[in-house]
């Protein structure tokens, strides 16, 4: 059976090459909540405990975050390389001064080769992309786009809509930074053909990586509670029309585009997902190879189809 690299540009192939060696990203957090849930309310389908490490989260600074996550995947994996990802909340909202701090410990950590920031695209601007500009190392800012139609995104109460998206891609292109985005499937009312529209707005606008999450209902979230309701529509019901899904994205997506994540990576060990699919990632992904396997399914195949 051809492996799951051999049919999509994934991250882990992807870094093994450019940095000659397996590489891993540590979830980091900035310490700050995210603006979303001071000034307005959360998304609703947002659970913070469901981010990163909560050990390493409250640790006083990001080299101690990085040195206790280094030094456990080192224990378990040997020679690796690490990437710093500023996973929690949204990492550019807060004083230029503390963020300067914060990055700056990342950026000059020796065992860091490349920083991703992970963000809302309502809080990109100058002042936060001017920071880097004197860092060395590679950076890419991961943007919590989710979909393209601002029906969904006010579903989801993210309170930006596909406006603020275009401007900060459009502004970080300028600064010639990489470009991430976050893509949510299973968004109620969603069609296949939405679906499809977000895929190609990625490919026109040259994006680097995408990661791509299935929507999850976790309990004490206010989609939890309309997940319990029953009377929403989804465009998959189980682990088969998901990939399903899947297939159809990976092979109308442009193969230069690196994919980080196909799945929520959260496995309900707390028993806090609503609609989490039976079984372990690796389960899911074995799924996905079959099925890509069966179709004759590789990244890009159906553009143009």
């Amino acid at each position: 059976m051809t492996k799951l690299e051999d049919r999509i540009n994934s991250f882990s192939e992807y870094y093994k090459k450019k940095y000659k060696n397996k590489t891993y990203k540590i979830g980091l957090s900035i310490g700050q909540e995210c603006p979303q849930r001071i000034i307005h309310s959360p998304c609703i389908f947002c659970l913070p405990q469901s981010f990163i490490d909560q050990k390493s989260k409250h640790l006083p600074t990001i080299t101690n975050q990085i040195d206790f996550l280094t030094s456990k995947l080192k224990k378990q994996y040997g020679d690796i390389s690490f990437i710093a990802y500023f996973q929690d909340n949204t990492s550019t909202f807060g004083d230029i001064d503390y963020l300067k701090n914060v990055f700056d410990q990342a950026f000059y950590h020796p065992l860091i080769k490349e920083v991703i920031i992970s963000t809302r695209p309502d809080y990109i601007n100058r002042d936060v992309l001017n920071l880097f500009k004197s860092y060395e190392k590679d950076l890419k800012f991961e943007i919590g786009m989710q979909t393209i139609h601002d029906k969904s995104l006010l579903f989801l109460n993210r309170n930006h809509t596909q406006k603020d998206t275009d401007a900060a891609i459009k502004l970080i292109k300028q600064y010639k930074y990489m470009i991430g985005v976050h893509l949510l499937l299973g968004i109620p009312h969603e069609s296949i053909g939405d679906i499809l529209q977000t895929i190609e707005y990625v490919n026109a606008h040259n994006i680097n990586e995408v990661k791509i999450h299935n929507l999850i209902a976790y309990k004490n979230t206010r989609y939890g509670e309309l997940y319990k309701s029953k009377n929403l529509p989804f465009a998959y019901s189980n682990l088969s029309e998901y990939c399903e899904l899947l297939i159809r994205i990976i092979g109308h997506l442009n193969p230069s585009i690196v994919i980080s994540r196909l799945f929520t990576s959260n496995l309900n060990r707390q028993g806090n997902a609503l609609n989490q699919f039976p079984g372990v990632k690796t389960e899911w992904i074995n799924h996905l190879t079959k099925m890509l396997n069966n179709n004759n399914v590789f990244q890009g195949c159906l553009i143009n189809n």
